[in-house]
């Protein structure tokens, strides 16, 4: 279902107040609580927009108002708008085996309609291994009518075909255009949890790519080369490194981009103990997976232990029921 709070099924909403933030809201996952048991916050009211929908993993918003709503197991592509549910269409070859894996991530293009694509982060199945892939969707149909759910997944341009997704967990699942017009992408350290240590491995990561060079036609998937964001904050040792944006992360489910700041309020799936919310700003931070659990000492990858950057907020498992943090952001009052 969609509700004007944000509340889909087995998800609540939970409000975190942090030193030097006006208010740290995040998402985290509980037992199933239905909509007439919720708790909210005095102002705040429960109104279900649409219903149907098999296990919806992420939206975004068209610039008209409509809703992109994608489902982690159908591979499906929806549309809300005008009080009706429509379907774009699916995305191919998507591969759905295990928890966590299965069409993950939506984000609509900024120069939309002009520029009519959306990007779509899924696990996608090949003959040799299973990868994590992002690919652009050409839109076609009514593509600025506020109340049409008239729209057709077109032909897809693959973008980013290589990132591992040998376990079926911790495989990320956000992708989001900033204010800078760039695309972010999360990425999990794919059970591998040393692996967050290298900016060059495309495991526990976030990516900043520039895809306004991209060709209009074709396959893909193009050279990294033409990925890179001016402003990234590494320089090599190879491409990889180049479209990476931080890194020292476990599970980055989700985050969002503050639009007066360009901050990343990145939500952090813990291993044991703390489930942490994560503040990038300039890039280049490792947050310190898996060296540390939020504030704590967890393990080892051999040598000293490297500098990192601490949550700025952090919560026990044990708290919430050994619920998992979903997804974080920053709300201004």
């Amino acid at each position: 279902m969609i509700e004007t709070t944000h509340y889909l099924p087995s998800r609540c909403l939970q409000s975190f107040r942090s030193a030097g933030l006006p208010a740290i809201l995040a998402v985290v996952a509980a037992l199933a609580v239905s909509a007439a048991a919720q708790k909210l916050p005095t102002g705040f009211s429960n109104q279900t927009l649409a219903t149907g929908f098999s296990q919806p993993a992420g939206l975004a918003f068209l610039p008209d108002g409509r809703t992109l709503i994608v489902e982690q197991r159908t591979a499906a592509v929806k549309v809300f708008a005008g009080g009706l549910v429509g379907t774009l269409g699916v995305v191919p070859n998507v591969n759905a085996s295990g928890n966590e894996r299965g069409l993950l991530g939506i984000t609509v293009d900024p120069g939309w309609p002009a520029r009519p694509y959306i990007y779509c982060y899924y696990s996608h199945t090949l003959s040799s291994s299973n990868n994590m892939r992002l690919s652009r969707f050409t839109v076609t149909g009514s593509l600025s009518a506020p109340a049409s759910t008239n729209l057709t997944l077109g032909a897809e341009y693959a973008i980013l075909t290589d990132i591992p997704d040998q376990a079926s967990n911790h495989n990320g699942g956000t992708c989001r255009f900033g204010p800078d017009g760039m695309i972010y992408i999360s990425v999990g350290d794919d059970a591998n949890s040393c692996a967050a240590q290298s900016m060059s491995d495309l495991r526990g990561v976030i990516l900043r790519l520039d895809v306004s060079r991209l060709p209009t036609l074709g396959a893909g998937p193009p050279a990294k080369s033409l990925l890179v964001a001016q402003g990234n904050p590494f320089t090599g040792p190879n491409d990889n490194a180049r479209i990476t944006w931080s890194y020292g992360l476990r599970n980055p489910f989700r985050f969002n981009i503050d639009p007066r700041s360009g901050n990343l309020y990145i939500a952090d799936v813990g291993q044991r103990a703390i489930e942490e919310m994560d503040e990038s700003i300039t890039g280049g931070e490792n947050f310190g997976w898996p060296w540390r659990e939020g504030p704590n000492k967890y393990t080892t990858c051999g040598g000293s232990e490297p500098a990192s950057v601490g949550p700025i907020g952090y919560y026990s498992r044990t708290t919430f029921n050994s619920a998992s943090i979903i997804s974080f952001t920053r709300y201004r009052n």
